[in-house]
């Protein structure tokens, strides 16, 4: 337990976005810490993107000092353009006030929406290793770690392939109703799906890593032009609360993949064969995922799918999807938040 929270510890302590790297610096600028010349990671890291949003902040501060100025003339001198906008004006500068609080701490509120990010992929983990039949094998931390920095996209969905060939071999041999039915055929055709499938993968692959590089860069971009945002809303569109939605609405993909990884996965091991099931399925499968969907339990059979007595083929089935949609759940979650149509 203790270094699982040593772990979980350093999530936050040591990553270059994050609000307590926010107030870090400002200590430091502010000699509350004392400053240590032997650090190694710490604060180092967070230069590149907090130099950036202090540029964009500084630069929005003189921007706002002339929205100001031009507000404090016009009600000086009683500018008559309608009775609508000399109301407007007014009530601008408690927005003004408070837009001004909000450009100055934004870096660390998106710091604490992404520290939030790690606090929710650590629930996560506890529920897939909690239960009296967890999801997985693994204790907290490092199903914490292998959501976090362990694994990558090409390396989940490299062992998802020689995963997935291995089930569909498996089912494909005599004894199963696949390699009855396809019989003297069934390892050909196995073959041949397997061949299609690492094209398919191939290309979900890439779609995946775009969506996760996309995800980060306009995480990246929210954070510096953050301050600029928030003042546009003082005197037309954006504001705060939509500039809140979209980082919240990109950091959701993170832990929404991660989820849908594992639950491929559990699928995934559910079609396996019993008979080969063990040490071997733990060594091929990432995220040490149990065999809680038994293909010999009583299922459902949906009508017009693969018929009666298929449910690890059925489970194949839905690991694969499970894989294909990643890109479209995380867009359509993504889009929930940030305000667009479902």
């Amino acid at each position: 337990l203790a270094s699982g929270g040593s772990i979980f510890l350093a999530s936050f302590t040591e990553r270059p976005i994050s609000s307590i790297a926010y107030f870090k610096d400002i200590a430091k600028r502010l000699h509350i810490i004392p400053e240590a010349q032997a650090q190694g990671f710490g604060f180092g890291a967070v230069n590149p993107v907090l130099e950036l949003w202090r540029v964009v902040r500084n630069i929005t501060y003189f921007l706002l000092i002339l929205v100001i100025i031009a507000m404090a003339f016009m009600i000086m001198f009683r500018v008559r353009i309608s009775p609508q906008t000399v109301i407007s004006v007014q009530s601008s500068l408690p927005k003004i006030i408070l837009a001004l609080i909000l450009i100055t701490f934004s870096y660390a509120i998106a710091g604490f929406l992404i520290d939030l990010m790690y606090v929710i992929i650590g629930l996560l983990s506890a529920i897939f290793t909690t239960g009296t039949r967890p999801i997985s094998d693994f204790n907290w931390s490092d199903m914490f770690t292998a959501l976090t920095v362990q694994r990558s996209i090409f390396s989940l969905m490299l062992f998802y392939f020689l995963s997935f060939s291995i089930v569909l071999f498996s089912m494909m041999a005599p004894g199963n109703i696949l390699g009855a039915i396809f019989a003297p055929f069934g390892y050909i055709l196995a073959i041949l799906v397997i061949l299609i499938a690492f094209i398919i993968l191939l290309i979900a692959t890439f779609r995946i890593l775009w969506l996760m590089l996309k995800t980060y860069v306009m995480i990246i971009l929210n954070i510096i032009v953050g301050p600029i945002m928030i003042l546009l809303g003082t005197i037309g569109p954006g504001g705060f609360g939509p500039w809140l939605r979209g980082i919240m609405a990109h950091l959701v993909v993170y832990p929404t993949v991660g989820f849908l990884f594992v639950l491929a996965f559990v699928f995934l091991r559910g079609a396996l064969d019993p008979r080969i099931d063990g040490y071997f399925a733990d060594f091929i499968m990432p995220f040490n995922v149990n065999q809680i969907v038994n293909p010999e339990s009583p299922t459902w059979d949906p009508p017009l799918t693969v018929g009666t007595g298929s449910q690890d083929f059925l489970w194949l089935g839905v690991s694969f999807v499970i894989i294909m949609i990643i890109p479209q759940v995380a867009n359509i979650i993504r889009g929930m938040l940030s305000g667009r149509p479902f």
